[in-house]
């Protein structure tokens, strides 16, 4: 099992720039985590929380590391993954603005309704919901938990077909975790969460599809 990764919020994780060695030919998605951002406002859903400079400037540095590998940019319309992609996009010499993907927040491929989800998201907290969706429990206002996170990935896979390179999506955390539990298989333990700027990479090739988190590698059948 890999540790949590312990590396400075003003650059990016190790994890993430590890996973961009890997020697794809073609489509190279990932699923990103925001950087950085301050506390959530207790009781509140907290999509104005922006980021944090460091979150900034880890997004941009990830960016300059990316390059014009960088042909896709996709996220989230809630602040801080707007601010991720902008930075990012902005280290990478990027002119073109990130695309807002609903798919990426809520609702979206997880959430299917904005207010039972936050009734949900009131009784159970954040951490309990997160738990929830990695055991694939189905909650009041989400999509089964399995689906959605199939869905979200033919979605991503899609959008790349024939253009090689790297396409970054960026996303939160609870859609991030869920996603990867259900992608890999078995459980995934709290020290195996995403931190800021973390990303689940999806590599698609001639009939299968490799996922790829942290030092775990999955290859599944893909059509």
């Amino acid at each position: 099992m890999t540790l949590p990764d312990t590396t400075p919020l003003s650059v990016p994780p190790t994890s993430t720039l590890a996973v961009l060695e890997h020697p794809a030919t073609g489509p190279l998605i990932l699923l990103l985590r925001h950087g950085a951002r301050g506390p959530l406002p207790p009781g509140e859903a907290g999509g104005h929380v922006p980021l944090l400079p460091q979150g900034a400037a880890a997004s941009h540095a990830l960016g300059v590391h990316l390059g014009e590998r960088l042909v896709s940019l996709r996220t989230s319309p809630v602040l801080r993954c707007v601010q991720t992609a902008e930075a990012l996009g902005l280290g990478a010499g990027r002119a073109e603005p990130a695309v807002p993907d609903t798919a990426l927040g809520g609702p979206g491929a997880f959430v299917l309704d904005s207010r039972l989800a936050w009734e949900s998201w009131q009784r159970l907290g954040h951490r309990g919901v997160m738990s929830a969706l990695v055991a694939g429990q189905h909650l009041p206002g989400f999509a089964v938990p399995m689906d959605a996170a199939t869905r979200l990935v033919r979605h991503l896979v899609d959008l790349s077909r024939g253009r090689p390179g790297v396409h970054v999506a960026v996303s939160h955390d609870s859609l991030l975790v869920a996603t990867i539990a259900h992608t890999l298989g078995g459980p995934l333990p709290h020290a195996e969460w995403p931190t800021f700027l973390e990303a689940l990479a999806l590599v698609p090739g001639d009939g299968q599809l490799t996922v790829i988190w942290r030092d775990r590698v999955r290859v599944l059948p893909w059509s």
